[in-house]
């Protein structure tokens, strides 16, 4: 509201959260009076100006592999154990105790999701899906698959519940759903062509070398996390979006002013 000038509803809702505040734990400490950056573009155009479109590529990039490592799995796990042999039945039996790991997954992330920077969580997390994957895919009996596939789908959902708190904290809030919308809209499209990517490879090649391309989708991921993405663990949004800026400010009552 205060950055489109409502800036007496934006104080009477704030008094209000305040004295909510009050009642349930007391006196509250002082704060500092925190300029708010507006940029004055469309949340859109905003992506690609130089403050932000070193995040933008990066999200990018991601969300175009992750969906090979996360939905690889999820789509096509009966479609490899019957090319490794398996029945029906026995593939569909094992492809269920294998999704056990997905809400075990989504349980341990609670753990750790708040305690380990996610910028980490998501390179170690995509790491140990491509050693699980490649293990997964050579395994030879129904117990080392059972036992690589739930660890995939349980390291798996830990990965999933970190890059999406992730890819809504480092864009600023009047831009945030735009820029996740349009990287996660990436990642719909890349689980379209999936299939014709990695099912000519598990025919031709099995289910190893399929893997081996997945991991290879990791390895990306990896890469382009590790050596781009900004640290969000533990720090207010204001830091975590704050890259050199060119925009509005808007400060207390007064009106926007143009920084260079």
């Amino acid at each position: 509201m205060e950055s489109v000038g409502r800036v007496e509803e934006a104080r009477e809702l704030a008094s209000k959260f305040e004295e909510d505040a009050i009642r349930t734990h007391g006196t509250l400490p002082d704060v500092e009076d925190v300029p708010i950056k507006v940029s004055g573009l469309f949340p859109f155009r905003l992506l690609f100006t130089r403050e932000y479109i070193g995040r933008t590529m990066m999200l990018w990039v991601f969300q175009i592999m992750q969906t090979i490592g996360y939905y690889g799995f999820g789509s096509l796990v009966p479609i490899i154990l019957a090319a490794k042999g398996y029945t029906v039945i026995n593939s569909l039996q094992y492809t269920a105790l294998s999704y056990l790991g997905y809400p075990l997954g989504s349980l341990l992330s609670l753990l750790v999701v708040e305690r380990v920077d996610r910028k980490w969580l998501i390179v170690s997390s995509a790491f140990l899906m491509g050693v699980f994957g490649l293990s997964f895919g050579m395994a030879g009996s129904a117990e080392t698959i059972i036992t690589f596939g739930v660890l995939y789908t349980l390291v798996s959902n830990i990965f999933s519940n970190a890059f999406h708190i992730f890819q809504a904290e480092i864009f600023p809030t009047f831009a945030r759903a735009t820029a996740a919308g349009t990287a996660y809209s990436l990642s719909r499209l890349t689980s379209g062509l999936m299939p014709f990517v990695l099912l000519p490879v598990l025919k031709l090649y099995g289910a190893t070398a399929m893997f081996t391309v997945v991991a290879a989708a990791m390895v990306i991921i990896i890469l382009d996390i590790g050596m781009f993405a900004p640290k969000t663990a533990r720090k207010p949004l204001e830091h975590v979006n704050e890259v050199p800026y060119t925009g509005t400010v808007l400060t207390g009552q007064q009106q926007s002013t143009q920084i260079e």
